[in-house]
């Protein structure tokens, strides 16, 4: 017989089967309906199609392209100024802030007009030292700005080409 065949001393999470039992959502470690309801979106309640970034749900194209950078090896590399082979005590103006990113330096007329490649300390006015190993430096100092940049000691050459990428 099926009616005896559960020991009517045995229980399901503290209650005893002498009938039928009712279990609710914290007898089996799940979420009550409110709780669930609070912490999950309604089924059929889905945010129609359209522009996120109105409501402040996501970034926009361009907000999303100035915060992260661009996927893959093309990314944004332009020619910003240049020394025009001066080797010290020369201060040029640069068509942007150079406060902060990676810059590239070619040498003038020496080591096969090779460029030098170094980030600049995102600190206004500050002196920092590019260093060369065995064949010397250059020392810069950035206008607060970041739109000048002075070239105040070199023993590594002269200078030309000022390239800015990111």
């Amino acid at each position: 017989k099926a009616n005896n065949a559960v020991p009517g001393s045995r229980k399901v999470n503290g209650k005893a089967l002498t009938g039928d039992i009712s279990l609710g959502a914290g007898d089996v470690g799940s979420y009550a309906t409110s709780e669930s309801d609070s912490r999950y979106q309604l089924r059929g309640n889905y945010q129609l199609a359209g522009n996120y970034a109105v409501r402040g749900d996501s970034y926009t194209k361009s907000e999303s392209d100035s915060r992260y950078q661009v996927r893959g090896a093309a990314q944004r590399w332009r020619k910003i100024g240049d020394f025009g082979g001066e080797a010290s005590d020369t201060e040029i103006t640069l068509s942007e802030s150079c406060l902060g990113k990676y810059l590239f330096v070619r040498r003038y007329n020496r080591g096969n007009n090779s460029m030098t490649g170094f980030l600049v300390p995102p600190i206004p006015g500050i002196r920092f030292c590019v260093p060369m190993g065995i064949e010397g430096s250059w020392d810069f100092i950035v206008s607060p700005d970041g739109r000048q940049l002075n070239m105040v000691g070199s023993n590594y050459g002269a200078a030309s080409g000022v390239y800015m990428v990111d």
